[in-house]
């Protein structure tokens, strides 16, 4: 064979080679089992939230600020709710993704109505050490105990996790719950409802018992009243769709993965995440540093109080079934 002729055919050759790497070195696609991106051009999953303005979000505040999900290569459109039941809705239809944190009363309620929407990734606690909710009263309202709320009217958040909670703590000391008026707000409009002057007192989380108490409008009456039912008391979870864990688990592990790495930083930078949940909810600086926030806990690793608190909901009648909460987990 010529000389040029074969140098022709190499030279051929070698550019069929480099085209075919370049081709499918540039070119990335989505993995649908795992949600993984293959190829070296990778291209961010787009994922949608639902979250509450309220500290509990505060993982995913840190995760969006840090930058977390997108070392994940994940990008987060997210969408504010004022209660916890539309989130799970949407959770359950498919429209939204996840959620950094949805009550477990609702969450319960939601499993025994339509078991296997939505899996846990991580999980939420309150006890000594983290005193995220408070029973704050006024101060002309002759509430010296807890056994003085009968005949009064509780202030309280929205939804399950607002009623379930207050009839879980009133239960627990031994207050009838039918003998209090129960009054449910949506988050924005908890410390307006209590300095309107309505209620006697209120039964609320973090930040809204912080301002409630630096602005003079009460006074505590029990601290951590959650934690006096047991600790850690499970307040809430992180969770994805069921839908998501099962059809591209790859995405459900990375979100898992941005929210665990956000939590890891709260427990070591308390001051710095104060001030991102200052920026994200809009609250003073000043009172933003006197929040107390939450203890945050690989759901995989936190099984037996969410189990405690589940099987104490079905025994005091709050629950009619009783729920395995292992099956509740993203593994």
């Amino acid at each position: 064979m010529d000389g040029k002729f074969r140098l022709a055919i190499v030279g051929m050759a070698l550019v069929a080679l480099f085209g075919t790497i370049f081709f499918f070195g540039s070119f990335s696609q989505t993995n649908s089992q795992t949600g993984l991106i293959v190829g070296t051009a990778v291209q961010n999953v787009q994922v949608k939230t639902g979250y509450l303005q309220i500290t509990a979000s505060l993982p995913l505040f840190v995760a969006l600020e840090k930058g977390f999900f997108k070392d994940e290569g994940i990008e987060i459109s997210a969408i504010p709710f004022e209660s916890s039941n539309p989130i799970m809705d949407a959770i359950s239809k498919g429209d939204l993704d996840f959620s950094p944190a949805v009550s477990w009363e609702t969450l319960f309620a939601v499993e025994q109505r339509a078991p296997g929407a939505f899996k846990t990734i991580a999980h939420n606690f309150e006890d000594d050490a983290h005193p995220v909710s408070a029973l704050i009263v006024k101060k002309d309202r002759g509430i010296a105990k807890t056994t003085d709320l009968e005949g009064k009217t509780l202030l309280t958040g929205p939804g399950a996790s607002g009623k379930g909670t207050a009839e879980l703590f009133l239960k627990n000391s031994g207050v009838d719950p039918a003998k209090v008026n129960l009054v449910q707000v949506i988050y924005s409009q908890v410390v307006p409802a209590f300095a309107a002057g309505g209620v006697d007192a209120v039964l609320i989380w973090e930040p809204a018992s912080t301002v409630i108490v630096e602005n003079g409008l009460g006074g505590v009456l029990v601290e951590t009243p959650r934690s006096k039912i047991f600790q850690p008391f499970p307040t809430s979870a992180a969770v994805v769709s069921s839908k998501l864990a099962r059809e591209q688990p790859g995405v459900a592990r990375k979100i898992q993965n941005a929210i665990l790495k956000a939590a890891d930083f709260m427990e070591k930078n308390p001051e710095e995440s104060k001030l991102i949940l200052a920026k994200y909810l809009k609250l003073d600086v000043a009172i933003a540093q006197k929040t107390h926030l939450y203890d945050n806990k690989q759901a995989a690793e936190s099984i037996r109080p969410v189990q405690k608190l589940a099987d104490l909901s079905k025994e005091l009648g709050i629950l009619e079934k009783t729920i395995d909460v292992s099956q509740l987990v993203f593994k």
